[in-house]
């Protein structure tokens, strides 16, 4: 695909997903914006195009071409069009087949097989991830709810610094994945106080734990609930392909493959701090080859894998019926 199919296909790639969207000419500009200026900038387009990954140091450089210009809000605006970059690798990965690995690829966490525990549970291989993302489109409801979540967090209300507009995204969350949370507004008060809409683009892991704490929403004993799982969900769906969802059935499978594997090194507990978890997910995709799937497509593999073999035990008279949602 040469660059103007490409372009061409992002266009309509962009009309899709956002249909409300009144600039998809400025997106795709955006997006494509390495193209005429990646030389002054020292970018080279198609490298960052091939590797898939937009350089680290690519929204400090667009800060500076947009200052040393005049500019207004560089800062913010070099926020916007590394969205759109992102976006871009986003259609790429999506359009283009996944091809099984020809090779094993060396990692620093290598594969300890512990032959001392009974290999009962199937480990993760490319093909078991691509059974598992087919199953995926065919969960009856899920992909309704997530397109309304889509929606809602890219098209309708992106931002966060309107408080009615985050009520109604964590009423929604709340609502779609059961979580029981029984006073929003706190939550969302405590979201538009945090300033998020630039640390969620860049994925500033630490922001996670931020928004999971400090809201001020409390147990009976007095003590704050930390919020972590409805805070990796709620950072999930404005950026999916940077911040992994943690929920109880990640957490079984990853622990069970450290004890199985050792492909990372961490403490139970560790999970919930989500720079660390951000990590070991990443540690689990390339110590098993899986460094062809983005962490949406990996997140949704996690969580099905872990929903099969490591179900919930309930309690006698508790109710087994789940949420609309993970």
């Amino acid at each position: 695909m040469n660059i103007s199919e490409l372009r061409q296909g992002f266009k309509e790639y962009i009309r899709t997903r956002f249909p409300n969207d009144r600039n998809i000419n400025s997106t795709v500009s955006m997006a494509f914006f390495l193209e005429r200026y990646g030389n002054e900038m020292g970018i080279d387009f198609k490298q960052v195009l091939s590797s898939g990954a937009v350089p680290s140091s690519y929204k400090q450089v667009l800060e500076d071409y947009f200052r040393n210009r005049g500019r207004k809000e560089p800062r913010g605006q070099s926020a916007i069009y590394e969205r759109a970059l992102r976006l871009l690798l986003e259609f790429i990965n999506t359009e283009t087949p996944i091809a099984p690995a020809t090779s094993i690829v060396k990692t620093d966490t290598p594969v300890i097989v512990n032959k001392s525990l009974e290999p009962k549970i199937p480990r993760p291989t490319y093909e078991a991830v691509i059974a598992y993302l087919e199953k995926w489109k065919l969960l009856s409801g899920y992909r309704e709810q997530e397109e309304a979540l889509n929606l809602l967090f890219h098209e309708t209300y992106p931002s966060n610094t309107n408080l009615s507009e985050v009520l109604v995204k964590c009423s929604a969350l709340n609502d779609f994945y059961g979580t029981n949370i029984f006073s929003i507004y706190p939550l969302a008060s405590h979201i538009v106080a945090l300033d998020i809409d630039i640390r969620l683009v860049i994925g500033d892991p630490k922001l996670v734990n931020d928004i999971s704490r400090g809201h001020e929403i409390t147990a009976r004993s007095g003590k704050e609930i930390h919020l972590f799982s409805f805070a990796t969900k709620y950072c999930s769906h404005h950026m999916p392909f940077e911040f992994p969802i943690f929920d109880s059935f990640v957490e079984k499978v990853l622990i069970y493959f450290r004890d199985m594997d050792r492909f990372s090194v961490f403490k139970n507990d560790e999970l919930r701090d989500y720079p660390i978890f951000k990590r070991v997910v990443l540690d689990f995709r390339k110590a098993y080859n899986l460094e062809r799937f983005n962490l949406k497509q990996l997140d949704q593999y996690l969580w099905q894998f872990g929903k099969e073999y490591f179900p919930k035990q309930y309690k006698r008279g508790e109710s087994r019926a789940a949420p609309a949602m993970r």
